[in-house]
């Protein structure tokens, strides 16, 4: 009986939002780039194989950050392969967190499994425009409709380069996701996260006495 159960998901708090060009000076990187992020230790399951391949489908302006340790060499190789090899960035564990977010203009996050998909909200706090797996992939997604890019099919290089590109060409679409992102968070603090849970525990509490 489902009704038995309460599901708390993870929170956000509002981080320290670095100046775009300021963020791509501390992290070595040309300005002038469109860049799409990657946030994964598990880059296999997290989409980068079709992500990859759909970067050999947008503008050559379009380049993709890729944040987090896994096997990179068989992505390098794919990269070489299809001669985007210039614009795929492996940028390694990072703890300046806040300054891969705010380098960033998209959040692409084509998982195939993810049991919420905390990366989606981070990015919203950061203010960025995403794209993510639908709720088949992805526990977030259960609570999205209009604040992020969902997709039907995440190792589809087609679609991940069709949403990519409807952000990349329309300023206005990909403010309003942004707005919507933040509307969505607003409610997703860790201190309401706190709450939640603070009144489960004295709920239990009742019982016990």
């Amino acid at each position: 009986n489902t009704d038995q159960y309460i599901i708390i998901p993870p929170g956000v708090d509002q981080p320290e939002i670095i100046d775009q060009n300021k963020a791509r000076d501390i992290l070595g990187i040309p300005k002038e780039h469109f860049y799409l992020l990657l946030v994964s230790n598990d880059f296999i399951s997290k989409g980068l194989k079709p992500l990859i391949n759909s970067l050999s489908l947008l503008p050559e302006n379009i380049h993709l950050l890729i944040a987090g340790n896994d096997r990179r060499t068989p992505f390098q190789q794919q990269a070489e392969e299809l001669n985007v090899s210039s614009r795929v960035l492996f940028l390694g564990s990072r703890r300046d967190m806040k300054a891969v977010y705010s380098a960033c203009d998209i959040l692409v996050h084509p998982s195939t499994f993810d049991t919420y998909g905390m990366v989606a909200l981070e990015a919203m706090s950061y203010e960025k425009p995403v794209i993510i797996s639908n709720s088949n992939y992805c526990g977030i997604s259960y609570e999205l409709t209009n604040q992020a890019i969902l997709l039907k099919n995440p190792r589809d290089s087609d679609e991940i380069s069709n949403s990519i590109r409807i952000i990349y060409s329309s300023e206005n679409y990909k403010n309003e996701l942004i707005n919507n992102g933040k509307k969505f968070i607003e409610n997703k603090s860790w201190y309401a996260t706190k709450t939640r849970y603070t009144k489960i525990y004295n709920n239990i509490a009742k019982y016990k006495h």
